[in-house]
Formats: C-alpha cells, sequence, structure tokens
C-alpha cells in the first residue's frame, strides 16, 4: 500500500492522499510490532478442517452474500436515490461494475470454492485443510469484496450525481477520487485471498491414506 501511494505522489489522485499514507504508515507500524511479539509468543496449535466442512462453510457464506447481493438492488426501488437515471450517466459504469464484481467473487467465487472443497479428497488427494489458512482466505476474500462494492458503488454514485446536474468530467473525476485507494486495496484484499486459499490446499492439506 505504501509503494502504491509513493506511485501516486505524482499522479492526479492528490487530493485524498494524506490520510492515506498515515494509514499505510500505521499499518507498517502494527505489522512490526506484531513481528516482535510473534517472536516470543508461543505458536498456536489449530486442529486440521476436513474438506468437507469448509466446503460447507463456503456453501453457507454464498448463501449470505446471494442475499445481500439482492439487498444492494434494493435501493433502486427508492425514487429520490434516482438510481434508474444516474446509471445511464458515465460514471455509472463503476456502480454495474461494484454489483458484477460482487457477485462474481461474493456469490459464484465463494459457490465454487464450495464446490471445489466438497471434491478435494477426489481432485488433488487431499484430506485435510488449516482452519488458519481458511479463516485468513475467508477473512481477506469477505472484507475485500464488501469494501469493494461499498467503495465502487459510492464512488460511481457520486460521479453520476455531478454528471447528472452537468459537472464537467474534471470535476467528476476530482469528487470521485476518495473511492480510487480504497477500491485498490479491496481488490489486494481479495487477490490475497484468493492465493492463500490456493496455497493452504497445496501446502498444509494432508494426502488421502491408500
Amino acid at each position: 500500500m505504501n509503494l502504491m501511494l509513493g506511485q501516486l505522489r505524482s499522479d492526479f489522485f492528490r487530493a485524498y492522499l494524506p490520510p492515506w499514507v498515515y494509514v499505510s504508515y500505521a499499518t507498517i507500524a502494527a505489522g512490526g510490532i506484531l513481528i516482535v511479539f510473534g517472536l516470543f509468543l508461543k505458536p498456536v496449535e489449530f486442529k486440521p478442517l476436513s474438506p468437507g466442512r469448509a466446503g460447507g462453510l463456503m456453501a453457507r457464506l454464498a448463501l449470505l452474500n446471494a442475499a445481500a447481493a439482492a439487498l444492494l438492488l434494493a435501493p433502486v426501488l427508492v425514487p429520490s436515490l434516482r438510481l434508474p437515471i444516474l446509471i445511464t450517466q458515465w460514471p455509472g459504469i463503476y456502480m454495474v461494475l461494484a454489483y458484477f464484481s460482487f457477485i462474481a467473487v461474493g456469490v459464484l467465487g465463494m459457490a465454487a470454492w464450495a464446490v471445489f472443497f466438497a471434491h478435494l479428497p477426489d481432485l488433488l488427494n487431499r484430506a485435510s485443510l488449516s482452519a488458519l489458512g481458511f479463516g485468513v482466505q475467508i477473512v481477506m476474500t469477505e472484507l475485500g469484496v464488501y469494501a469493494l462494492t461499498i467503495s465502487m458503488f459510492l464512488g460511481g454514485y457520486t460521479g453520476s450525481w455531478l454528471a447528472y446536474t452537468g459537472a464537467g468530467p474534471v470535476a467528476v473525476g476530482a469528487q470521485m477520487e476518495f473511492s480510487v485507494i480504497p477500491s485498490a486495496v479491496s481488490i489486494f484484499l481479495v487477490a490475497a485471498g484468493t492465493f492463500i486459499g490456493v496455497a493452504n490446499v497445496f501446502i498444509s492439506g494432508r494426502s488421502v491414506q491408500a
């Protein structure tokens, strides 16, 4: 995050950079403190997680996210928000991308993981998973996809409203800047959660005994 902000210093995302720079410094400091304390703490043993249970948990998350996706459509029914009109403005594409990103990752992605985990013993001869790795995967993916959806939707809605009222592209783009960095960090969380899930399958899972 800090490297990304450093590259943006000379770019046009200026108005909302300082708060995120401080957040990146705080994150680095917190990570350093956790590393130091981790050197002196005793390792915690986590029980292995069966692929069937992991698949069941992923299926529940897919259903929960499907319900959330349905709720995300509810604002369309509020006339004062003017969503059917605002979505026709050019920044409205961000709202569309936000919703379909949520569907792709939060609903279809979780459902795909559920099916994959359920058939993991047959597909890759794996009988267990790391519960810690599985938990980190879920937290990072869920946090990332919800944050991405919210930040992109708010940025698109703000820009669409301004474009609808006659504001020029420069003014619209400047007012949408607040959503850029949260969206980028959210994408990183989703990607990192996915890679952790893949690594958990190949590194921590023990093989099925023949």
